[in-house]
């Protein structure tokens, strides 16, 4: 829920370990970032929306939806 961190679910499954479940574990300064994004309102701020993720981070190979 956008400005509650505090029991978020994304918070939530990333402290526990199961996401994500490939790759490496987000740190705790990225759930600090995850954190502080989602109680300042958790708005987009990207020039696509519909965009993949992937396509955000450079280097990251980009794979194509289904």
């Amino acid at each position: 829920m956008p400005g509650k961190s505090n029991g978020s679910r994304l918070v939530e499954v990333i402290e526990s370990g199961d996401m994500p479940r490939a790759g490496a574990k987000v740190t705790k300064p990225e759930l600090a970032a995850i954190s502080k994004w989602i109680d300042e309102g958790a708005k987009f701020d990207g020039s696509d929306p519909k965009a993949l993720l992937t396509k955000l981070v450079p280097g990251t190979p980009v794979q194509h939806q289904a």
